[in-house]
């Protein structure tokens, strides 16, 4: 995969399984960036690219973006939705004669309980495996409580259930110790996860990641 910034003539393969720093020293170019990447993300126009063998990749299907690496949330509707569906394929097809019997059942129910009262009434016959799910609460368990572990259940939601596996995150050392970068380093490793890591200030590069340095003159300084 590549990742180009044409106005700063910034243009780097992003490998799999590996954190990936770029600080932008300008104030004015760091906050263009990370404009770029928000209206991308929203689905518009924006001038950065990500691309994968010449084809040039949608952030809504391919790229999870985090600029709030507060609010980490993996049973969010993005993940919910895909988790449903995965769930309703899995009802009509895994368990389709499990599912069958369901859907009598509860026709059966309902057919009985609107004869209980002397109204005209209709329903839907077909089952929606989803609204189940809604009604029943069915979510993740969130069960860790330190942020290290939090990040890492909500980047693995996204790598499994949703499958993306590229990720774009600002400052995110303004958040976690070194150690716990080593640690997210290990885990990016072992999901082949492809973070990308926008920062205004280089602080340091742990082991195996790969960092640049785009300064207030727009030269690019390369530290691997």
């Amino acid at each position: 995969m590549r990742l180009i910034i044409p106005w700063l003539c910034f243009d780097n393969i992003i490998e799999e399984g590996i954190i990936h720093s770029i600080s932008i020293e300008n104030p004015l170019d760091f906050r263009r960036v990370i404009g770029a990447v928000w209206e991308k993300d929203q689905g518009r126009d924006g001038d950065i690219i990500l691309s994968e063998k010449e084809t040039i990749l949608g952030f809504k299907d391919h790229i999870l973006c985090i600029f709030n690496l507060i609010d980490l949330n993996a049973n969010n509707r993005r993940i919910l939705t895909r988790l449903y569906k995965e769930l309703n394929e899995n009802a009509q097809d895994v368990l389709a004669e499990e599912f069958s019997l369901l859907q009598g059942t509860m026709l059966s129910y309902i057919e009985k309980l609107t004869e209980t009262v002397p109204y005209d009434l209709s329903y839907n016959y077909e089952l929606d495996i989803s609204d189940l799910l809604k009604i029943y609460d069915v979510k993740l368990n969130q069960l860790t409580e330190s942020y290290n572990d939090q990040l890492i259940d909500y980047l693995r939601a996204f790598s499994r259930i949703c499958n993306i596996k590229t990720v774009i995150c600002v400052n995110i050392k303004n958040y976690m110790t070194e150690k716990e970068i080593i640690g997210l380093q290990e885990f990016i490793r072992y999901e082949k996860i492809r973070l990308i890591n926008i920062e205004n200030l280089y602080s340091y590069k742990v082991y195996d990641e790969k960092a640049w340095i785009i300064d207030k003159d727009r030269s690019i300084i390369d530290l691997n």
